[in-house]
């Protein structure tokens, strides 16, 4: 995501002071590209379909202790 905010929206400028200087390590820089980056991805698709019935996280058999 931040890679893609990045080479969207920077010059080559840019990303060459990016690349060759710590500024493209600096925290405050890559929210920056992470938040552009969240802000132009498209929503994705949640399917429906069956639901799962949870499976216990112990045996219930009579006698057997959790």
């Amino acid at each position: 995501m931040v890679r893609a905010a990045r080479d969207q929206f920077a010059s080559p400028e840019l990303r060459k002071l990016l690349e060759t200087t710590p500024l493209g390590n600096h925290p405050e820089m890559l929210r920056l590209f992470f938040r552009v980056g969240k802000a132009i991805t498209p929503d994705g698709y949640v399917p429906g379909g069956k639901t799962r019935t949870p499976q216990p996280f112990y045996d219930k058999t009579p006698g057997m202790k959790p």
